[in-house]
């Protein structure tokens, strides 16, 4: 009786390590998705060649034409499901009456029909997919020279080296709305952090300015930082990574809080949806949490480009060649599906 308890044992035991040494040397593979309601992560993979947009099928391998843009000033939102663009060359501040400004048009990734937003050009989703924020011509705003006075220059404004000034506005496509975010002067729009916060770099001071829908120039926030500087910018908070003397660094827009990012010079970087993470381009691809500034190497001899994060923040996509690599953040599980053409990368849904 004892012997047969002990070959029982020696039977469990050999199970055991066969089963453990069976699932470590089966190499793991990125899940494939299914229709089905246990699926999870994107599906497919959106990506430009020029101004053609296309979808591919992340489990088929298929590939499918979406919108063909107007024109390349486009961005796609971080869903994946709407793009919006300006239909013509942009309007540089030019007052001339005769030269029509440029329309933001919008439409869905599948679809070649756009409807007009308004005027404005550099179109730019929230985070949350709902505004579209552009920079549009602040009527009656003139920026001239120190020694000429505006005033007296609106008859006749480009002979008196004047030029139209700038606003920042919000467009709501649902909503059919429209507002001022930030008001007149001259604007690079650099995005959006938050779902109601918009950064834009003075092209006169050279100062970042954060404003709110509705905000005058008056009102705006002032960030210590120059544009040149910001690598990334936080969807959720006004929080950024930053290029400084000492390396990259995570700040708020008071600059109180300064997190120290441990890994090498950033050359690209994009922020998760939910404010966590950041996927960057360092000496190696890694993964930056935010809090404590930490990096998570993908690979010791990965890089790429087109840095891209699926709406719900478990999934990312880089280019590598004309390799779409996509991973699983939680296992750093990767899978490569190759593209044709000069594919850049958009978005994961």
């Amino acid at each position: 009786m004892k012997r047969l308890a002990i070959s029982l044992a020696l039977v469990v035991v050999a199970a055991i390590v066969l089963l453990l040494t069976r699932d470590s040397d089966e190499p793991r593979v990125m899940p494939t998705p299914s229709s089905s309601a246990e699926a999870s992560g994107p599906t497919e993979l959106i990506y430009a060649d020029g101004s053609q947009l296309y979808i591919y099928d992340l489990a088929t391998g298929d590939v499918s034409k979406g919108a063909s843009m107007p024109t390349l000033d486009f961005d796609v939102s971080i869903d994946g499901t709407q793009w919006a663009a300006t239909d013509g060359k942009p309007k540089l501040r030019d007052p001339d009456p005769k030269i029509k400004p440029t329309q933001i048009v919008f439409g869905e990734v599948e679809s070649g029909s756009s409807e007009e937003l308004g005027i404005g050009y550099s179109p730019r989703w929230s985070p949350d997919g709902t505004k579209v924020a552009a920079v549009a011509p602040a009527d009656g705003y003139l920026i001239c020279p120190m020694d000429v006075d505006a005033g007296l220059a609106t008859e006749d404004p480009k002979g008196q080296g004047c030029t139209e000034g700038e606003r920042v506005v919000i467009y709501a496509p649902a909503d059919d709305e429209s507002g001022v975010a930030i008001g007149g002067g001259a604007w690079k729009l650099l995005g959006w952090t938050g779902a109601d916060r918009l950064v834009a770099a003075s092209d006169e001071s050279g100062a970042v300015n954060v404003g709110y829908e509705g905000a005058t120039s008056e009102r705006l926030e002032v960030v210590p930082v120059k544009a040149k500087d910001i690598i990334a910018m936080s969807p959720s908070d006004a929080s950024f990574l930053v290029d400084t003397e000492s390396g990259p660094a995570i700040i708020d827009s008071t600059v109180q809080d300064v997190v120290e990012v441990k890994a090498g010079s950033i050359t690209e970087a994009t922020w998760s949806p939910d404010g966590t993470t950041i996927f960057a381009m360092a000496d190696v691809l890694s993964l930056i949490d935010v809090t404590s500034g930490e990096a998570r190497v993908l690979d010791a001899k990965s890089s790429g480009s087109d840095l891209v994060w699926s709406a719900d923040s478990s999934t990312i996509a880089y280019l590598q060649g004309n390799e779409a690599v996509v991973c699983l953040v939680q296992t750093l599980v990767c899978d490569g599906f190759p593209l044709t053409g000069s594919p850049g990368l958009l978005a994961l849904r």
